[in-house]
């Protein structure tokens, strides 16, 4: 089996030492590298940037999995049989309104917050909706935030990321 995986090398360069890794321990460089490692039992793995097109341009794998950034253009550029698109935290939509809503709520300006703050959803919403499932990392509020914006639960499958407070008190 032929699988692309996209993800950042900052995070996780499967051909650097770990010591190598200037974020071994984000939770990126693990949810990446735990990737890798699981589906390198299933066949051969071509791991890239997300922008790296130019390397899988024609190519063809059977399964493509990857994060926000480029989805649906790695999609467009590849010739893929199936997709599992990986979102990690809340829908962007649902990012978006509550930093919107603190920002008027403190009455803060709008440099109050950085360039790469606000998400500019069309392209996650594009890459949502061709995926053929969805790997969420998160919680049962985190899925939430995806099915009130429209996703459909049948292509959902949650990883529990974080379980709250969990102390008796």
């Amino acid at each position: 089996m032929e699988i692309l995986l996209s993800y950042c090398k900052t995070h996780f360069d499967p051909d650097k030492k770990p010591e190598e890794h200037q974020f071994w321990d984000s939770s990126a460089a693990i949810i990446a590298r735990g990737l890798c490692a699981v589906l390198q039992n299933y066949g051969n793995v071509t791991y890239i940037q997300p922008n790296e097109l130019s390397k899988i341009q024609g190519k063809h794998y059977d399964l493509f999995v990857g994060r926000d950034l480029n989805f649906h253009r790695i999609l467009q550029c590849a010739h893929i049989t199936k997709s599992i698109y990986i979102a990690v935290n809340m829908h962007y939509s649902e990012r978006n309104n509550l930093i919107q809503e603190f920002i008027s709520q403190g009455n803060l300006p709008l440099d109050a917050i950085s360039g790469q703050d606000l998400i500019y959803t069309a392209d996650q919403i594009q890459s949502l909706t061709v995926a053929d499932h969805i790997l969420c990392f998160g919680n049962n509020n985190t899925m939430n935030t995806y099915l009130k914006n429209g996703v459909d639960i049948g292509k959902i499958h949650v990883v529990n990321y974080d379980v709250g407070d969990v102390s008796l008190a």
